[in-house]
């Protein structure tokens, strides 16, 4: 009898051995952690200390018939921390998968948690917080390089230290021309210091502006703003169909769950072709959205354009977060 160690090794091995000769569509791949025989740790750099670098990077990867990476590519994670990733991944080692007797390439996702390495705690949005946050002064807001037609949102990762004071800030959405303008603004925000059973602590958080067609800036957002929720800081295309499907095109809707930090939790597409909902909903496992510190469910509409000339199949076109729906 095989022991459940043997047979979970097997059960991957086979999995991985089985993405690789037949990679259809939708396929998710498999995590490879427990095939490495040499999994390098990644370096937590001081800039990634700064910043509270944290959460899980998880790692595409390539392995060749010999157990060694070919090529990385980081799929969801931390910005500051990507890179440490990649290295780390291309320096790993695992075992050899072979298929009927041959050793064979293989992909699947290598998962990195950083979690224990920072020293500080995550939150969501903080404007309400602040004791002082000043509006961003944006030069040439309103003439006509820099008009507004529809409300644009720009969110600023801060850092706050033990003593309330912004010590790093970096934009993570909005308009080219509006990011700089906001994120010399949250520097410049103040707060009281955070506790938590013991003396103070670093806060990773949020600050938003929201600026209005008419030129105000709007500060006083919550936590719980359906327009934050619904703002993607990735969203990932589907990828192209594996498959000879003429005419193949349209409306795919897909529900998705966000956990607080914004990541993807569950998708499911009920909507348009098989073929094309699979996709969608791989597509969006892989998106980010601001970690607002608030679970949701948001519905996002994918549109694909059929092909018809020779034989082509769709071609995705664009997507649309249709609404937002907050839950308790």
């Amino acid at each position: 009898m095989l022991k459940i160690s043997t047979l979970l090794s097997l059960l991957l091995t086979l999995s991985v051995a089985a993405n690789a000769q037949n990679p259809r569509v939708g396929t998710k791949l498999p995590i490879v952690n427990g095939l490495a025989t040499d999994l390098q740790k990644p370096d937590y750099s001081q800039e990634a200390k700064d910043f509270c670098a944290a959460g899980i990077v998880s790692v595409k990867v390539e392995i060749d018939e010999k157990g060694n990476v070919i090529s990385a590519e980081v799929v969801t994670g931390d910005e500051f921390l990507r890179e440490t990733s990649i290295q780390a991944a291309k320096k790993s080692k695992f075992r050899v998968t072979s298929f009927g007797g041959t050793p064979i390439k293989v992909e699947g996702i290598i998962v990195y948690n950083f979690d224990s390495l920072s020293k500080c705690i995550s939150s969501g949005i903080v404007n309400k917080r602040a004791l002082n946050l000043p509006k961003p002064k944006v030069p040439n807001l309103g003439r006509p390089h820099l008009q507004i037609e529809e409300e644009q949102i720009v969110a600023v990762h801060i850092v706050v230290d033990v003593n309330g004071n912004v010590t790093t800030a970096s934009a993570l959405t909005g308009h080219p021309l509006l990011r700089a303008g906001c994120v010399n603004a949250a520097r410049q925000a103040k707060f009281s210091p955070t506790f938590i059973n013991g003396p103070p602590i670093s806060v990773r958080a949020l600050l938003v502006y929201k600026f209005k067609p008419d030129g105000t800036i709007k500060t006083d957002i919550e936590s719980n703003d359906k327009d934050v929720i619904k703002t993607p800081v990735n969203l990932v295309e589907p990828a192209p169909p594996f498959c000879n499907c003429r005419g193949l095109g349209g409306i795919v809707l897909v529900e998705v769950k966000i956990d607080e930090r914004g990541n993807v939790t569950q998708a499911n597409a009920f909507s348009g072709h098989p073929i094309l909902r699979k996709l969608s909903e791989n597509a969006a496992l892989e998106s980010k959205f601001l970690p607002t510190n608030t679970k949701a469910k948001i519905l996002i509409s994918y549109n694909f354009d059929a092909l018809d000339k020779e034989g082509r199949t769709a071609k995705f076109k664009d997507f649309e977060i249709k609404s937002v729906e907050i839950e308790k």
